[in-house]
């Protein structure tokens, strides 16, 4: 048996690595390309799985009731510890209130509450709300009828339809006589 090459504990003898279970791991860990490459697919199964999520939101709640008043005013003081010790300090400041920081946040809240509407639409719908100030549910439906696709684009489809056929019809009566 030889030793872990980070650490120096002894390794089995089909071990192949050369380092222990616990400094594998640690390396994997450390390594930039595998966390991006494990957000990302984190992600991607939220993203497409939404039952999945629900069940993660379920179990964070009812961890949360299960926690007794003791435990929780304990992580309610390490929440307040984390923001004195780490979150106010200049550099997480810098990053976290940067221009780009600001625009990134700003971007991502308007793809969750405008994800009905489709980004090339989200600007219409602004305009229509503050310059137009009409109200969010009529400017939902305005923009809903434009979609292709949705229920409110067939029903107007269909209005339009019934509108063009009538008016050929009243034509075609007045040219009669």
């Amino acid at each position: 048996m030889t030793g872990c090459l980070d650490c120096g504990t002894a390794l089995g003898r089909r071990n192949v690595s050369g380092r222990c279970r616990t400094c594998t791991i640690k390396r994997v860990n450390a390594c930039p390309a595998t966390a991006e490459k494990r957000k990302a697919g984190i992600h991607a199964k939220l993203a497409r799985d939404p039952d999945y999520r629900a069940a993660l939101v379920r179990r964070a709640v009812t961890l949360h009731e299960k926690l007794t008043p003791e435990q929780q005013e304990a992580r309610r003081l390490h929440g307040i510890r984390q923001r004195v010790t780490v979150l106010s300090r200049p550099d997480v400041q810098a990053r976290t209130h940067s221009p780009e920081a600001r625009a990134k946040r700003g971007r991502s809240a308007s793809a969750t509450w405008l994800s009905w509407c489709p980004a090339d639409r989200r600007e219409e719908y602004r305009r229509l709300i503050r310059s137009k100030r009409i109200p969010a549910a009529e400017a939902r439906a305005i923009i809903e009828a434009e979609v292709a696709g949705t229920p409110a684009a067939a029903r107007r489809e269909v209005a339009t339809h019934q509108l063009q056929m009538r008016l050929r019809h009243e034509r075609d009566l007045a040219s009669r006589y």
